[in-house]
């Protein structure tokens, strides 16, 4: 018998956009860039026409509850636009966590769709972890794939990431007490492992420019919502898109 492979992209549609941007984010630290891209997309009342199945990307935890095999998490990738009547449309793509398995394949899905769609330029939204990190004024970074993009970081005030560099950031009990140790990375050896990464690098080969915007966060709320910080990197997203937003909705 013939079995047929399932394809794991799939656009019930495809609209006609005016020089789309493309949003994207995952549930990682902090989970910031998954609550800004949210909370954008649903103020400006995103439409649904695609997803990515998990399909081989995931291992499927299958949950037992009292006994019963129960549904597993739903861990599709849901894509949404947005028609802007004053400049540049917008798509959205709502990732769940982080793919571990056939990452550049799943990267060059949500290219393959970018292209389809017409994109112009990719925004993708993460956090960093600063022992400096404060509350009331959480710092923005970015990082781009593209050098012409590097005036766009000035203008909007965003921190270049080099400038600054990465820490490795480890955790240990003393007492009872979390403690954490910063371990300083060269900038020679600086190097990203996250999907929001991954995808600007391939975006690279495929001429699409595009920016990397992390928030700072605590490196003890790495598992748990941090809403100032969300806020502050969708108001500099929301500046260098033109669009005007009421953002007293996230400080909670």
């Amino acid at each position: 018998m013939k079995v047929t492979e399932r394809k794991p992209l799939i656009l019930s549609y495809e609209p006609h956009l005016n020089s789309p941007r493309l949003i994207l984010a995952w549930e990682r630290i902090g989970y910031v860039g998954i609550r800004s891209i949210s909370y954008l997309k649903d103020k400006l009342a995103a439409r649904e026409f695609g997803i990515l199945e998990p399909c081989n990307f995931y291992n499927m935890e299958i949950p037992v509850k009292e006994g019963i095999i129960e549904l597993p998490e739903s861990r599709q990738g849901k894509f949404y636009y947005w028609e802007n009547t004053n400049g540049a449309d917008l798509i959205f793509y709502a990732g769940g966590r982080e793919p571990p398995k056939k990452r550049y394949e799943y990267a060059s899905l949500i290219l393959e769709a970018a292209e389809r769609l017409g994109v112009r330029e990719l925004y993708t939204v993460c956090a960093i972890a600063s022992p400096g990190f404060k509350k009331d004024d959480p710092k923005v970074y970015g990082v781009v794939n593209d050098a012409s993009l590097n005036h766009t970081l000035e203008e909007y005030q965003v921190i270049p990431l080099e400038s600054v560099g990465l820490t490795r950031v480890s955790f240990y009990e003393n007492r009872g007490a979390l403690k954490v140790v910063q371990y300083p990375m060269p900038e020679k050896k600086m190097s990203l492992t996250s999907m929001n990464a991954l995808l600007l690098s391939l975006a690279k080969e495929r001429k699409l420019p595009g920016v990397y915007l992390l928030a700072e966060i605590s490196p003890y709320a790495l598992n748990i919502s941090n809403p100032g910080s969300s806020r502050a990197v969708l108001q500099v997203l929301t500046n260098m898109l033109n669009i005007t937003l009421d953002l007293t909705g996230m400080s909670s």
